[in-house]
């Protein structure tokens, strides 16, 4: 089976590893294709991505990964992607099909098997783990799962026995010249046919533990490990030359005994989740408008299953290229005519679903300063740029988009009949058709102001509050050859003095 180029097998091909020490995605790592491990933390970066941990910084790794000598995902081929070059063989011909994570690998029972020679562990303390799953078929079979192998050698082996559909029987087993010898326990599960995960730890001084799916299910003490630069085996006996039918995923070996609290840590993280539609946490913001060549940065957060996310950015509906950061997972421009619009990003994942979100982009000098750019004024809602109340309906432009959601260029944006400005003043809403001052009548409180006019004679009329300052109320009042009236309301005023004044003929 080919292999995609990996130079520093961490597991990752080298074109997602992209170097820049950001990690955005499965496929865009962010990480040196020349280090296994780019963070120096001890796990490589395969390994990293696998368990959902950034690669790039050393204090995100997770602890059960730390030591490995050796992890076979099955993605594919046999290698090893702990950031060693200890790649297995196959023989016969395997198939690959859904692991719990990602591939798996299925044996025949009959020619199939993997190998690793020499082993990845030859000496206490040492941790096999692996995820096992059985057809019915095998109700009743004993299943060498892992193994070092070698007839006649002392070697330590796990299986596996599904006794039926709920119980199941797990065993070390330690071959001593021919002499199969060890422990074994017998448990019940929902399910042996289903995924599970297996692993077999011993420490320094020989004492050997089992688990099953996180738990510990058995023990024995054995001090000796075994001989060294043994073949280690998968897909059955395969040194006595027996075989098993089983598939198998995420094949890991350690250099120490991991802990129970790893173990079961372990198996909770690798317990795929079912895919779900990547879910934007941190969507863009609806506007955003800054000062003409001001920069812009774009971007989101997701999350959802399988985290290996990729992104396309549109700019006014139309796909942004690769080469101008299209699928990049943030955006950054600098703001101007040219690249004012809509933005959007869509997010998918290998599963298919997508997610998205927009944004518009504009500059935000506002010429009139009625609180709406001059951009979104003409591009957006066709309003004067010059006018603070481009419809005339006695609201500012950006009082009617930023407050009240109505149509700046319409001066009755439900079309009742009435002005924006009108129904707020009456406390009705000039969104809403039904809603509408009509047959509104008001007894209000004013004065009435009469003053004698000669004709071919100009007045104004001013007032005050005080008789010290006075201010214009109308001028330019052509005199009738009588008496002129006004109203004035008062409602509200304390007191109110009122004038008229000829104005100079001009010459």
């Amino acid at each position: 089976m080919l292999r995609a180029a990996d130079m520093d097998h961490d597991g990752l091909d080298d074109a997602v590893e992209t170097g820049t020490g950001i990690y955005l995605s499965a496929t865009d790592t962010g990480t040196n294709p020349a280090v296994a491990d780019t963070d120096s933390d001890g796990v490589a970066d395969g390994v990293e991505v696998a368990d959902g941990t950034n690669p790039n910084t050393a204090a995100s790794h997770a602890a059960f990964s730390a030591s490995l000598t050796a992890r076979y995902a099955f993605d594919g081929n046999a290698a090893n992607s702990s950031g060693t070059a200890s790649d297995g063989t196959l023989a016969g011909s395997p198939l690959m099909t859904q692991g719990i994570r990602g591939q798996a690998i299925q044996f025949d029972g009959i020619d199939d098997s993997f190998a690793r020679t020499p082993t990845p562990t030859n000496s206490l303390p040492f941790t096999w783990s692996m995820w096992i799953k059985v057809p019915p078929s095998t109700f009743g079979i004993s299943i060498p799962t892992m193994e070092l192998g070698g007839s006649g050698k002392k070697s330590p082996g796990l299986q596996f026995t599904p006794i039926d559909a709920t119980h199941y029987q797990l065993g070390l087993y330690l071959w001593r010249n021919g002499y199969g010898g060890g422990s074994s326990t017998v448990q019940t599960c929902t399910d042996t046919t289903a995924w599970h995960h297996l692993a077999f730890t011993s420490d320094a001084a020989g004492m050997r533990r089992l688990y099953f799916d996180g738990g510990e299910v058995a023990a024995i003490s054995e001090p000796s490990y075994g001989e060294v630069n043994n073949t280690l085996y998968l897909g059955g006996d395969v040194g006595l030359g027996y075989r098993s039918q089983y598939q198998a995923d995420e094949v890991r070996t350690y250099n120490r005994a991991l802990s129970g609290g790893e173990i079961a840590d372990m198996h909770a993280n690798q317990v795929a989740p079912p895919p779900a539609p990547p879910v934007i946490t941190a969507d863009l913001v609806a506007l955003l408008e800054r000062p003409a060549d001001s920069a812009i940065h774009l971007s989101v957060t997701t999350s959802g299953t399988p985290p290996d996310f990729l992104y396309q950015w549109y700019f006014n509906d139309v796909a942004i290229p690769v080469e101008h950061g299209g699928q990049a997972g943030a955006l950054d421009f600098t703001v101007g005519p040219a690249t004012a619009g809509n933005y959007r990003v869509q997010v998918s994942n290998s599963a298919g679903f997508t997610d998205s979100t927009t944004c518009l982009v504009a500059p935000s000098e506002d010429a009139d300063a009625d609180g709406l750019g001059d951009w979104r004024e003409v591009n957006v809602f066709g309003t004067d740029p010059t006018k603070q109340d481009s419809d005339g309906d006695g609201l500012w432009d950006g009082t009617e988009v930023n407050t009240y959601s109505t149509n700046p260029a319409i001066p009755d944006s439900d079309k009742d009949g009435y002005f924006d400005g009108y129904e707020l003043s009456a406390g009705t809403r000039p969104n809403n058709p039904d809603s509408m001052p009509a047959g509104r009548s008001r007894i209000m409180t004013s004065v009435e102001f009469r003053f004698s006019s000669a004709m071919g004679r100009s007045y104004r009329i001013e007032s005050s509050m005080g008789l010290d300052n006075w201010q214009t109320e109308e001028a330019n009042i052509p005199g009738n050859g009588g008496e002129i009236q006004r109203f004035y309301s008062i409602e509200g005023v304390p007191q109110l003095f009122l004038r008229a004044i000829e104005q100079p003929v001009a010459p």
